[in-house]
């Protein structure tokens, strides 16, 4: 089993929450015994406090290290040319996508963020997504811009552009 072994500090990727940074330690009494937290706060949400069991196992919290600005070009790579298809049968999209939200996986993110961009700019003028992919849309974008717009030192209106211009924005 592995543990989290967070300083204060620290900025993780934790989840739907995205980039947090590990403020401290402290021990609550939640549910009729004291445990010992973690305390997180998501970048640039000054107004959330997380608590994380001290004890949690990460994969099961989806928590993990940041990637590096190497593996986010890497990642951008290796997923310019992996074909996106629009999956027609919107009950079948929204297991799929719910599948790569629940996963975290960038690369499945990416390329869900991509399939929705490019079948978003094909709809006629003045159209848009149904409000279900506006928001998986939403939720992707949350768990991924957070992330890339930390490591690479961008604003998060700044990310979706930089991934178009990366992968490409065709299929």
């Amino acid at each position: 089993m592995a543990v989290l072994n967070l300083k204060i500090g620290d900025h993780v990727h934790y989840g739907p929450h995205g980039v947090c940074q590990v403020c401290g330690k402290e021990s609550k009494d939640m549910g009729g015994s004291a445990r010992n937290y973690f305390t997180l706060r998501p970048t640039g949400k000054e107004n959330i406090l997380l608590y994380l069991p001290e004890d949690a196992e990460p994969e099961k919290v989806r928590l993990r290290q940041l990637m590096s600005r190497q593996e986010i070009m890497d990642l951008l790579e290796e997923t310019r040319d992996k074909p996106v298809d629009w999956i027609s049968d919107s009950k079948l999209r929204k297991e799929t996508f719910t599948k790569i939200l629940r996963s975290g996986d960038a690369v499945g993110l990416i390329c869900m963020l991509k399939s929705l961009y490019i079948h978003q700019e094909a709809l006629p003028q003045g159209k848009q997504l149904p409000m279900s992919d506006q928001e998986m849309q939403h939720a992707a974008q949350r768990q991924l811009y957070s992330e890339l717009a930390y490591v690479l030192e961008l604003d998060e209106n700044q990310v979706l552009p930089f991934i178009l211009d990366q992968v490409g924005s065709t299929a």
